[in-house]
């Protein structure tokens, strides 16, 4: 068994006509399973590297965990004033509950007040005093 590959050249053309034209064998590579056509250079890091790649994600978690932080007291917040709203939304709904009665009441007095007799103040004396 073989794997066909073709070049990083091949596929760093540009494009002619909708497609790449392979012009020569060379461009296509046929390997065997387990070979490794190309190996990457590891660099190795001085202690200096390390220690600040180190220091570079210790900062980075800690601004992470800030963030959280934030994110969880904002969300505590928002629920506390959600509630807030609620009850003030209430609060709101009783009060108007409260001056519907009012005005009703104030209705039913003026309405009262209007279907009496109209008599003058010493007539209203006498009638007490009587």
């Amino acid at each position: 068994m073989l794997f066909c590959f073709v070049s990083n050249e091949v596929l760093n053309r540009n494009p002619e006509e909708g497609g790449i034209t392979i012009d020569n064998q060379e461009d296509i590579i046929l390997v065997r399973p387990g070979t490794i056509l190309e190996r990457e250079t590891q660099t190795d890091l001085t202690t200096e590297q390390v220690i600040e790649l180190i220091q570079q994600r210790d900062v980075s978690r800690d601004r992470l965990n800030e963030a959280n932080d934030t994110i969880n007291n904002l969300q505590t917040n928002l629920t506390v004033e959600q509630e807030a709203h609620q009850h003030t939304q209430t609060q709101s709904i009783i009060l108007q509950a409260a001056i519907v009665a009012l005005q009703n009441q104030i209705n039913n007095l003026t309405t009262e007040r209007d279907n009496r007799p109209n008599i003058s103040l010493e007539d209203y004396v006498e009638g007490v005093l009587i």
